[in-house]
């Protein structure tokens, strides 16, 4: 009995508020199993016997109309017997054909009433085939005929014509393949034919009056009929040919034979169970007046199964929601006794992942608004602590930053001050000047505004007056090459970021050299969400044991000059985007470096965060 005590233990471990919910829903969902269990067994039964209910109601409705369709062709011939024309051809014999004006204005007058009949019926054609002897051949030529009369031949070797030729029908209700090919497509594919004969001269002739109509009046009818998939309704005659189908293919598998429903309709009128190609099927028959014709409706069980399937699915999905709806009740039932202790778990909870939040304040002091006042109280405890924290964090950020830039301008105007002490020993005292000039526009666009972000393009124009003051110092010695994209320049930089970088290619770099003159090319593009500006010199280059240790705050701790101006703008980089942002050098030495400086696009700067 072990797993019973662990089934026990399991259970006491739960809240109170998951035991409530368990037996709401245990309460909600046995009687709706135990209906399940009692039933489940006559499901099939149940929705088999309603379907083939429904379908065989169906069935009931649909013969009458197939044999109201089929009361309106007899009626049309009935109609056309009715003509005194007619009459004339048929009931009365006949000396020779008619052939007078007059005769023709009545077989032009009987061909337009003919054409009318068609137009308002579901007929597509009529058509006479008479039997005539030699002599009076010239009678199909005649334009009072008006194609309704044609001659016998033209119906032999069609399998109505042997019919009639085999015994004595007065009428034949014709299928689709009793028709001669060409006189299916250009008449129509099913046909009602009745046989009469021609009195000519003390002699019969036998004639055939053929009324032509589509299938399709009996097959919309049939689809009608049917309400599941898979299933199939057709029309078969006493020769087992298929008069209108649903489906060709389905009426060919379930095809039985007409013998074989006669059988069926002597014992039951409704839905009977066959065995048809080792498929259990549910057949109907109805037999159709007037014409030897059955209707059969035939149910494969695969319908019935699928039917029985969404039904039990349904069934699932309604014990789904029933199950919803009872935890749903018991989270409403339970509410006014947990909630409270939950919200405080809840909120305790988060402090693992992110910031603790205070809850409202109780309204009801209890033990558990007690806690909730204790736990407010250490929440906005430490949001305090928090918050200073973070203002503190913030604050060394900026000094941080502030100190690195600090560090440059001092630097950058050492440089200068020993460019114009050189330029006076050397007795350049206008140059001297010049420089002097030059040097105060530079510190008044720098100092400008007291801003530490700058656009790029101011940037380039501090470097520029930059490259100016050296090439006043080492006469011409220095071109300096800019191809920034105009969509660059006014995206912010730190200010003098570009100058330490271009003062050391030419101290480190092109002042190397033998010819102590050399090329600076500045150039930037955008890489998605970055603005990269790269940095070339054709100096010396950089020797490969020194290149790693550029970047490194252990190599740069004790230097001078302007290799800590280079890792201060690193490490300034660092500290305003982060990890991913700063300086790359890449460098063969004796052909020169490459530095690719990194920073986020932003149309506005850090002032705010570094003034």
């Amino acid at each position: 009995m072990n797993w019973w005590k662990k089934l026990r233990l399991s259970y006491y471990k739960l809240s109170i508020r998951v035991k409530l919910i368990i037996c709401v829903v245990l309460a909600a969902m046995l009687p709706v199993f135990s209906i399940a269990v009692m039933f489940s067994g006559r499901l099939y039964d149940m929705i088999a016997a309603d379907t083939i209910r429904a379908q065989q109601v169906a069935s009931d409705n649909i013969a009458p109309q197939i044999e109201a369709s089929l009361s309106s062709i007899v009626e049309c011939f009935q109609d056309i017997r009715s003509q005194e024309y007619y009459r004339r051809l048929f009931e009365t014999p006949l000396k020779k054909m008619p052939s007078s004006l007059e005769d023709a204005r009545e077989a032009a007058a009987f061909a337009a009433y003919v054409e009318t009949l068609v137009a308002k019926s579901p007929l597509t054609a009529v058509r006479f085939y008479l039997d005539l002897p030699d002599s009076e051949s010239s009678f199909f030529n005649r334009e009072s005929s008006h194609d309704l009369f044609l001659p016998e031949s033209a119906s032999q070797g069609t399998y109505w014509h042997g019919i009639f030729q085999s015994g004595n029908y007065p009428s034949l209700h014709c299928p689709p393949m009793y028709l001669g090919p060409q006189e299916a497509a250009r008449y129509g594919d099913c046909a009602y034919i009745c046989r009469s004969y021609l009195n000519y001269d003390n002699a019969l002739y036998p004639c055939y009056i053929a009324l032509y109509y589509p299938s399709d009046i009996y097959t919309e009818v049939l689809s009608a009929n049917l309400s599941l998939p898979d299933c199939v309704s057709y029309i078969i005659n006493e020769r087992d040919a298929v008069i209108a189908s649903t489906d060709d293919s389905l009426s060919g598998i379930y095809r039985l034979s007409y013998s074989d429903i006669q059988e069926s309709l002597m014992s039951s009128n409704s839905f009977i169970e066959r065995n048809v190609l080792d498929n259990l099927v549910y057949a109907a028959f109805h037999s159709i007046r007037d014409a030897d014709w059955l209707m059969v409706t035939v149910i494969p069980r695969a319908p019935l199964l699928q039917i029985t399937h969404r039904t039990v699915y349904s069934f699932i999905a309604v014990c789904a929601v029933c199950i919803l709806a009872a935890i749903c009740i018991g989270l409403t039932l339970t509410r006014s006794l947990t909630v409270r202790i939950s919200s405080l778990i809840g909120q305790m909870t988060k402090i693992r992942t992110g910031t603790p939040v205070p809850m409202p304040e109780p309204e009801i002091q209890d033990e558990v608004g007690e806690l909730i006042s204790t736990y407010n109280y250490m929440t906005r405890t430490m949001e305090q602590l928090m918050e200073a924290q973070k203002k503190y964090d913030e604050e060394l950020r900026i000094s941080e930053f502030n100190a690195l830039q600090a560090q440059i301008n001092p630097h950058f105007l050492y440089n200068m001050m020993d460019v114009i002490n050189w330029m006076v020993l050397q007795g350049k005292a206008q140059q001297a000047s010049s420089v002097i000039q030059i040097l105060a526009r530079f510190y008044k666009l720098t100092l400008s505004g007291n801003r530490q972000m700058v656009t790029i393009k101011e940037e380039l124009n501090h470097v520029d007056i930059y490259m100016q003051l050296q090439n006043m110092r080492y006469p011409n010695s220095f071109e300096f090459v800019v191809d920034m994209p105009d969509e660059l320049s006014n995206y912010q930089i730190p200010k003098l970021t570009l100058q330490p970088i271009i003062e050391n290619s030419i101290i480190h770099g092109i002042l190397e050299t033998a010819e102590k003159t050399g090329t600076i090319v500045v150039t930037g593009w955008q890489e998605e969400e970055d603005i990269c500006i790269l940095v070339s010199d054709d100096g010396a280059g950089v020797p490969a044991d020194i290149l790693p240790k550029i970047l490194s705050a252990q190599e740069n701790h004790h230097t001078k000059g302007t290799n800590i101006a280079v890792y201060n703008i690193h490490n300034r980089l660092r500290l305003l985007y982060g990890e991913s942002y700063g300086l790359h050098y890449e460098s063969t030495q004796g052909q020169g470096c490459e530095v690719t400086l990194r920073i986020p696009i932003q149309k506005e700067g850090l002032q705010s965060h570094t003034n």
